[in-house]
């Protein structure tokens, strides 16, 4: 009896150590994961007050290759004149949320996403789409018509579509949850790219500063 007793308690130890082991390790499993925000922005420095640069429907967002910056100077009469220059910039690029997984060919998903435009409130037809990839695409020019390409479907891992609203009296700003978006980065880095592009109409009220984040879970 008491030999069968010690054998019970023998036996009852070992399935609370293996329990306890199990715990963990699913502990240690889920704890692993990581929740992070990782953001970029562009400065869209096209002069858009003028009717020329509204973007139309489908056309990307992207920082300028041009822009338009006003000169003072003083006349022959002695007054003052005001001469607007349009200048080149270096080329535009692409948003670039460095670190979207902890290391190359790393998994995660996107959970959510902000978008926010710095000095203007009008959201008249504020609808944009922010197509993500696992790599580089090209490069497409600010107001340059967006067009999907063999390259950048084979990387394309979904899209975020946004919907602005006032931001106080200076933005506007756009928020999206519940989202579910897996990817897995390519061999090269640890990025997710994304080019943003107007789904209808749109006139910025001024140039100004855009800024996406997204929130991740990573592997």
């Amino acid at each position: 009896m008491a030999g069968t007793t010690k054998r019970i308690e023998g036996d009852t130890m070992k399935t609370l150590i293996l329990l306890f082991l199990l715990v963990g390790l699913t502990f240690s499993q889920n704890t692993s994961k990581k929740f992070v925000i990782v953001e970029d922005s562009i400065q869209r420095l096209r002069d858009s007050s003028t009717a020329a640069n509204t973007y139309a429907a489908d056309d990307v967002i992207n920082d300028s290759t041009s822009y338009r910056f006003s000169r003072d100077s003083i006349n022959s009469s002695g007054a003052y004149v005001t001469t607007l220059t349009d200048t080149t910039l270096a080329p535009k690029r692409k948003f670039r949320f460095k670190y979207a997984a902890t290391q190359t060919k790393g998994s995660g998903a996107i959970y959510s996403s902000t978008l926010i435009i710095a000095d203007t409130v009008n959201i008249a037809n504020g609808t944009m789409r922010l197509y993500l990839f696992t790599d580089t695409v090209l490069s497409y020019a600010d107001n340059a018509a967006w067009v999907a390409t063999t390259q950048s479907n084979e990387k394309c891992i979904g899209y975020i579509d946004y919907t602005l609203t006032t931001n106080g009296s200076g933005a506007a700003i756009a928020q999206v949850n519940n989202l579910f978006i897996p990817f897995t980065t390519s061999v090269k880095d640890q990025y997710i790219y994304g080019v943003l592009v107007a789904r209808a109409a749109y006139k910025a009220k001024i140039a100004g500063k855009i800024k996406v984040k997204l929130g991740i879970e990573r592997e």
